[in-house]
């Protein structure tokens, strides 16, 4: 904490310096998270106690004994959680999205559910879903992805699927249909973040082979949050959503999604949220 005051401190420093030195600094004020109706003189000390964790602003400005006031210096900085808070004992949230639809995500209540999937096409599709405990605080994101068979020509029962990713069909991995229920769970732990193909095949029990279905799909898209599409959530991510916050970047300068909560807007609320991630890993 004494580390963050020094910081602060030595922030409002560089603006007394920025002044000229034929002129008398009169007055120094401070004030936190944008709120200059609460600023006050700036001391040897600023009480941030009562702060709750996350990202905050500080901003100072000076004025010299002729009226002048100085541009505002603003900087940010984080309060961590706690590490020695009670644990979380229980999940009291379950979010699931299809194919990258924030905006559409459906809350469960129960551990096990039946997802409906009966509207979705033939082809490639994601299913994301995140969890928040007790302490209000939500896990990373999971995403699997899946394929919706094509049916056959023919009237032939299909009774296989084969699929590779990329132009790498010497991998092609074949299943079973009788083995699912109409979903083909897809593995891509093996592909890196960015553009894919996905293609693949049914065959009938003639044992004639359908032609090749592709369709590309992107790992990244589905993370709000990881606004750079690198793959995880960091202090990337964080001076990310604050660029747009200070309108220094526009949300469409970026490949991700800022708008994590999934309110609508870009704000302090989005980087606490990440923030959170952050702190969980």
């Amino acid at each position: 904490m004494n580390r963050i005051r020094n910081i602060l401190l030595a922030a409002a420093s560089v603006v007394c310096l920025a002044t000229s030195a034929q002129k008398s600094i009169t007055t120094k004020l401070c004030w936190i998270d944008g709120d200059i109706s609460s600023a006050q003189s700036a001391t040897t000390s600023f009480d941030i106690s009562g702060l709750h964790p996350g990202v905050h602003s500080y901003h100072v400005r000076v004025q010299d004994n002729e009226g002048m006031w100085s541009p505002v210096m603003t900087k940010f900085f984080i309060i961590s959680h706690a590490r020695d808070e009670d644990p979380a004992s229980s999940i009291t949230t379950r979010e699931y999205w299809l194919d990258g639809r924030f905006s559409n995500r459906v809350t469960i209540n129960q551990s096990q559910a039946v997802i409906d999937i009966g509207a979705l096409s033939a082809g490639v599709h994601s299913f994301t879903m995140r969890v928040r405990d007790d302490l209000g605080k939500w896990s990373p994101l999971v995403t699997q992805y899946f394929i919706i068979p094509h049916e056959p020509d023919s009237e032939e029962v299909i009774d296989q699927c084969r699929y590779w990713f990329d132009d790498k069909e010497q991998n092609a991995n074949v299943v079973a249909l009788e083995e699912v229920t109409g979903v083909i769970q897809l593995n891509i732990v093996n592909l890196s973040q960015g553009e894919h193909t996905l293609n693949w095949q049914v065959r009938d029990s003639k044992r004639v082979w359908s032609k090749v279905y592709t369709e590309t799909f992107n790992i990244s898209e589905y993370f709000p949050g990881d606004v750079n599409c690198d793959g995880k959530f960091d202090v990337e991510d964080v001076n990310a959503i604050i660029n747009i916050i200070l309108e220094l970047k526009s949300p469409s300068d970026y490949p991700g999604i800022p708008d994590i909560t999934g309110d609508g807007k870009v704000d302090v609320e989005d980087v606490n949220a990440v923030i959170n991630v952050i702190l969980m890993d």
